[in-house]
């Protein structure tokens, strides 16, 4: 599992065991703090931050694990994104949405502008061209990436603020992440609430990300903690009962962190406390 800290470092570990793996600094200006980081293929990350909202792309198939600065066409970049084809969305605190190809290195399509609330996530559907923006209004816009076109003006998925969203494996299933600490999933074709809990972190949700078999939801929270959801129970309180919480991975409750990749299928509970 990767993790991108405010403090301008980029850590991995292993879930299981809760070791870390290794840590590595930002190149960037100082002060340097990542504000949003993404995986593309397990071999690169890139992530947001440092003065002037530079964007950097690593390299980790090295032990080096260089990077490169990466121009962006929007002035303030909030969060990123990066599908399976290498395509990075860049969102900005203005609503705007600008394209890159890490594969070609360049810009893909025209600057798409949804609203001006400011985008707080994006997600890539996995198996096709569909990329999901939550704001912080509550809305969430879907867009085709092939066409660069908005396909739904709005889709008000909640009224509170939410900061993280999530696609299932299908895509057929939506999680957010909001400023409470509710984490929600949502039905994608039929827009409809499948399940919510309230309470689940002290603060905002800060990141999302689902198990590849799609039986585990992982949700970090300003707190500094990672909580795992057993997607395949789905009752209110029977979903809060089967979740657990992971501590003590290195990470600083003071740090505004990104949760970037979750290996496996199983829920590691072993080495872990159950959510009260």
């Amino acid at each position: 599992m990767l993790a991108a800290h405010e403090n301008g470092t980029i850590t991995a570990w292993e879930v299981s065991s809760n070791a870390v793996l290794w840590q590595t600094e930002s190149r960037l200006p100082k002060p340097t703090i990542i504000r949003s980081a993404a995986s593309w293929n397990n071999e690169h990350v890139v992530t947001i931050g440092g003065l002037g909202e530079a964007v950097e792309a690593w390299s980790l198939k090295n032990d080096r694990r260089d990077s490169k600065l990466i121009a962006s066409p929007l002035a303030h970049v909030s969060t990123l994104a990066i599908n399976s084809a290498g395509v990075m969305a860049l969102a900005s605190n203005d609503g705007e949405i600008a394209f890159f190809s890490l594969k070609h290195h360049h810009s893909l399509g025209p600057v798409i502008t949804t609203d001006s609330s400011g985008i707080n996530d994006l997600a890539f559907h996995p198996s096709s061209p569909i990329l999901a923006a939550v704001h912080s209004n509550g809305s969430v816009w879907m867009i085709d990436t092939d066409v660069f076109q908005i396909l739904d003006s709005e889709i008000r998925y909640v009224e509170d603020s939410c900061s993280s969203i999530a696609f299932s494996s299908l895509g057929d299933i939506i999680a957010l992440g909001c400023s409470d600490g509710t984490v929600q999933l949502w039905d994608v074709a039929s827009r409809s609430l499948k399940i919510q809990v309230k309470s689940s972190h002290v603060g905002p949700v800060n990141d999302l990300v689902m198990s590849p078999s799609d039986d585990t939801l992982a949700s970090l929270g300003a707190d500094g903690e990672i909580v795992l959801w057993d997607l395949t129970v789905m009752n209110d309180s029977l979903w809060h009962a089967e979740a657990c919480r992971i501590a003590g991975v290195g990470l600083d409750t003071d740090d505004d962190i990104s949760l970037l990749e979750l290996p496996g299928a199983a829920m590691p509970c072993a080495n872990t406390t159950s959510v009260k």
